[in-house]
């Protein structure tokens, strides 16, 4: 059985609910996600590469991006599974700002799905109540260690 590495030290900071993020959608014609981890932002990128001066992710990372943030969020829905047990809580804690690096506080991003499903497990510390909060999109602060 191949295992998976847990994530780094990160603190999740915020949880964007999924209503919250339709309305981020419906209001924006642009999203932007990285396209080496599972970063991922509504509206314009935030951050510049040092090097070139190009649009990135937190971590330096290549953005791609769509006109249509809404088909996006759609197509998420129509593809719950490919987040794993935690659903879209997963893809809601890989939204912009959701993330930090606790010594910093910047944001951060994780470079996979699992990542993010192992922060959330790191957090269940009591039984299925957080992961039904996170499924739901509920707001809260938790620190992953």
């Amino acid at each position: 059985m191949n295992q998976v590495q847990g994530p780094p030290d990160v603190k999740i900071t915020w949880c964007t609910s999924w209503t919250d993020i339709e309305l981020l959608a419906r209001a924006n014609n642009r999203l932007v996600y990285a396209m080496n981890t599972c970063w991922w932002k509504i509206g314009d990128p935030i951050y510049s590469h040092p090097g070139s001066g190009l649009p990135c992710g937190p971590r330096g990372e290549v953005l791609l991006e769509t006109d249509d943030p809404q088909g996006f969020l759609n197509a998420a829905k129509n593809s719950v599974a490919h987040y794993g047990d935690y659903g879209l809580g997963v893809l809601l804690i890989a939204y912009h700002g959701n993330i930090v690096v606790p010594s910093s506080g910047y944001p951060t991003s994780l470079e996979n799905w699992e990542q993010y499903a192992a922060a959330l497990r790191e957090l269940n510390m009591f039984g299925d109540v957080r992961k039904d909060l996170v499924k739901a999109g509920l707001r809260h602060s938790w620190i992953c260690n």
